[in-house]
């Protein structure tokens, strides 16, 4: 696993990185505490459209490209890019330009267990 580009959040804070994983690209983001970080209506996840853009320009195209969310639990939130791009929604929280996908185009893994959308 390879750190190619660290992430910033609208008020400079490190938030995660761009990284190169057998021959995957992708945006890692640990810590996030569903509680403050995960929008409750619709309840989705939301990342910086910058974050979005840096992935969708790093590699050659045909590279493969995901975003991997892992919460304070240790859940796993996992989404193909072009996915997220098909069911993203702009969001304007005050947190600066943002797009979110709702929990269910999420597949999530835990202790090795596979689920698609909300764990119950």
């Amino acid at each position: 696993m390879k750190e190619l580009e660290a992430l910033y959040n609208a008020r400079g804070q490190r938030v995660g990185a761009i990284m190169l994983d057998k021959g995957m690209l992708y945006i890692y983001k640990t810590g996030l505490d569903r509680s403050r970080h995960q929008l409750k209506r619709p309840p989705a996840w939301a990342l910086d459209r910058q974050h979005i853009d840096s992935l969708l320009t790093t590699g050659q195209p045909q590279t493969p490209k995901t975003i991997r969310l892992v919460d304070t639990t240790h859940i796993t939130w996992e989404i193909g890019l072009e996915t997220f791009c098909d069911k993203a929604f702009d969001v304007g929280r005050g947190h600066g330009d943002q797009l979110a996908v709702v929990l269910q185009e999420w597949t999530q893994h835990k202790a090795g267990v596979e689920t698609q959308g909300i764990l119950i």
